[in-house]
């Protein structure tokens, strides 16, 4: 399986606890993708952003994403950088928070 742009990280929850957090975050989180559509419409392949929650046979809840470095270079997006590193700083308080508490 190739992994490459995708961040994971392991909860310390069970499978419910971990998705129920994280629907309460994103449920506070301001939308970013729109400035980002308008730098590289192809985008829109991969917006909105989205958040897996899974759990292993060994009953490991991990929680997954786009890395958004991946997708700026997917989609060849040059003038973002500032909009990119918000996408990227919420997604990480958002799974950190779902994984942690």
């Amino acid at each position: 399986m190739d992994t490459k742009g995708i961040i994971t990280k392991i909860s310390r929850q069970n499978f419910s606890g971990t998705y129920r957090k994280l629907k309460e975050t994103i449920d506070n989180n301001p939308n970013l993708g729109t400035p980002l559509m308008q730098s590289a419409q192809t985008l829109g392949l991969d917006l909105p952003q989205k958040v897996l929650v899974h759990e292993n046979g060994s009953g490991v809840v991990h929680i997954s994403y786009n890395d958004p470095e991946y997708l700026k270079n997917r989609h060849g997006i040059s003038d973002a950088d500032e909009i990119l590193s918000k996408v990227a700083l919420a997604l990480d308080k958002i799974t950190t928070a779902a994984a942690d508490t």
